[in-house]
């Protein structure tokens, strides 16, 4: 009997934390469903990035960011912008597309594809972006791809 009120107790636990999480997000592909502030800012990143602009791309980067690439860690915004940097040099573009987002309140995980063209060819792949109000502003705390 104990053992079986410990796991309700411990379900009932999960349930709760879970809980707000499932209520305040939101799914979607409407980009009007985001913060203006953070519409903004995604315009920026993606121009820069379409651009090939690594510096003015790591602009949009929390101090703090991770970003994570073929099993490589760049934490901060420094180590970042030097992963951009030769990243972006070597293609000669790159394009987004299916952009999907989870939006709470104060986050925003956006999942899309991309292209990356190079001299080879193109190159298809996967990203997921985590955005973040960071002191009232929207930056990218977390890239994985």
């Amino acid at each position: 009997m104990r053992s079986r009120l410990a796991t309700l107790t411990a379900a009932t636990f999960v349930v709760l934390l879970a809980g707000p999480i499932g209520v305040h997000a939101q799914a979607t592909q409407d980009t009007t469903m985001l913060p203006a502030a953070m519409r903004t800012a995604r315009a920026g990143l993606n121009a820069a990035l379409t651009s090939l602009k690594a510096s003015e791309a790591a602009g949009f980067f929390a101090d703090s960011a991770v970003a994570e690439f073929q099993g490589q860690t760049f934490p901060g915004k420094a180590a970042i912008e030097a992963w951009l940097t030769d990243a972006l040099g070597g293609i000669s573009g790159i394009r987004f597309t299916n952009a999907k987002f989870t939006v709470s309140p104060t986050e925003i995980i956006e999942t899309s594809d991309y292209t990356v063209v190079t001299p080879d060819g193109e190159q298809p792949g996967a990203t997921e972006t985590t955005w973040r109000l960071v002191n009232g502003t929207w930056k990218v705390v977390r890239l994985r791809s």
